[in-house]
């Protein structure tokens, strides 16, 4: 079964990339960019509201609690999951689900930020290359889709 799973979810992102590439190529864009959401925070709380994936993004990867995230998408490559690990002890992302047989995880680590240094990297980035700034509240690390 998850054989079968892992081989249907590849011929999925075939088709979105498919669809994706005549779409760019319609609208003269070079490069797509795919955001998850971002939580909303109540008035004067710290208490965020039930987080709500976009759905263009839920359409490319089944990732429903991962806030801050980003698909980048280039025809003719392999579409890129930035992943944003918050680097704090209060906001530790769920554990993104292994499909078998496809890289959708965040290459076998942990998403605990205190289990594993977090980077923002482009792929075959080095941490050394990730930056903070005061704008950035969480690293982010990239991960191709297949």
């Amino acid at each position: 079964m998850t054989q079968e799973l892992a081989r249907l979810y590849a011929d999925h992102v075939k088709t979105v990339c498919a669809r994706a590439t005549r779409a760019l190529e319609l609208g003269g864009f070079d490069h797509l960019l795919i955001p998850s959401g971002v939580l909303t925070y109540r008035f004067l709380d710290d208490r965020p509201y039930p987080f709500a994936v976009n759905a263009q993004f839920k359409a490319w990867l089944p990732l429903t609690q991962h806030p801050d995230c980003w698909i980048s998408f280039t025809p003719g490559q392999k579409p890129v999951l930035v992943y944003c690990q918050p680097d704090d002890y209060w906001h530790i992302p769920p554990a993104p689900r292994v499909v078998s047989g496809s890289n959708t995880s965040t290459s076998g680590r942990s998403a605990n930020p205190r289990t594993h240094a977090t980077i923002c990297r482009k792929a075959g980035g080095s941490p050394s290359s990730a930056k903070r700034t005061r704008h950035s509240p969480a690293m982010r690390r990239t991960t191709p889709i297949r």
